[in-house]
């Protein structure tokens, strides 16, 4: 569970514990108790997000695909019309001595 202040916060977490929806379910949060994922205002959502850039070592980088990009050394696919997300790279080439 992250701080709803901590720069490593999802920018669209829960209001009190900063996860992400996909995976919140219940959990407990000295401020909120036992809770399911809430919406972050909008104010949370912009203090993440400034909290995220201002803790970047360098600025992001787009990639190839041209909808995604590179974030502290790790490339980063969540645009839904990305095709690089959805194929492994060990996949896209076969190995080596297959009929692939």
């Amino acid at each position: 569970m992250t701080s709803t202040n901590d720069p490593k916060a999802a920018p669209y977490g829960c209001q009190w514990c900063g996860d992400e929806q996909h995976h919140h379910g219940h959990q407990w949060h000295p401020a909120a108790g036992l809770h399911q994922w809430t919406k972050p205002t909008q104010d949370q959502i912009r203090d993440r997000m400034q909290a995220r850039r201002a803790g970047r070592s360098q600025p992001a980088r787009l990639l190839d695909c041209g909808l995604c990009f590179e974030e502290e050394g790790e490339e980063v696919h969540p645009h839904p019309e990305c095709t690089a997300a959805a194929v492994p790279a060990a996949v896209v080439g076969g190995e080596p001595g297959t009929n692939q």
